[in-house]
């Protein structure tokens, strides 16, 4: 009889501790809708600072060169950028809030071990980091040229693991 007492406490806390590691995953729908509304805010920082935006390399890498950055933008590669602090600190948060999502989204596919998926994160993540030591340093035209890269991965994405259902989107891992 204790036997079974025994077997039964251990189901349960088992059960118990499953649920609890479950429910403390977000759901992707969730982490995706949070990186658009961070990616927007992230844009209108970029924007703000008068700058266009250069390619983003080939490759699909954050970052790019010093050539492709500084090709874009008003006023020529040497113009100083009028960029506020207030929106530069802005666009400082928003990069760092999106690495964090992004390293939530390689989380998500690793656990269906989708490598192409986790390196479009990866890739994602490095260019939200170039985004902010880009805006720290004041250099707009890198921040774009980042945030182009950080783009284009996620339509890689998108584009090979996002399926249009009708209803919304269906996740091909």
């Amino acid at each position: 009889m204790s036997r079974r007492i025994a077997v039964t406490v251990i189901l349960i806390a088992a059960l118990l501790a499953a649920t609890t590691v479950f429910a403390q995953q977000r759901p992707y729908n969730q982490i995706m809708k949070d990186i658009q509304t961070t990616f927007a805010n992230l844009k209108k920082s970029l924007d703000a600072s008068g700058v266009t935006a250069a390619a983003a390399p080939a490759g699909g890498r954050g970052g790019g060169d010093e050539e492709a950055a500084g090709a874009g933008g008003r006023g020529g590669r040497g113009a100083p950028p009028n960029w506020d602090q207030a929106v530069r600190d802005s666009a400082v948060q928003d990069a760092a809030k999106l690495q964090g999502l992004f390293k939530e989204t390689e989380d998500f596919w690793g656990k269906f071990s989708t490598h192409d998926a986790m390196n479009f994160a990866k890739s994602a993540q490095d260019g939200a980091d170039q985004v902010a030591a880009a805006a720290k340093a004041n250099d707009p035209r890198k921040a774009q040229a980042a945030y182009a890269a950080i783009q284009k991965n996620c339509g890689l994405c998108h584009f090979t693991h996002r399926e249009e259902t009708g209803k919304g989107f269906f996740i091909k891992p």
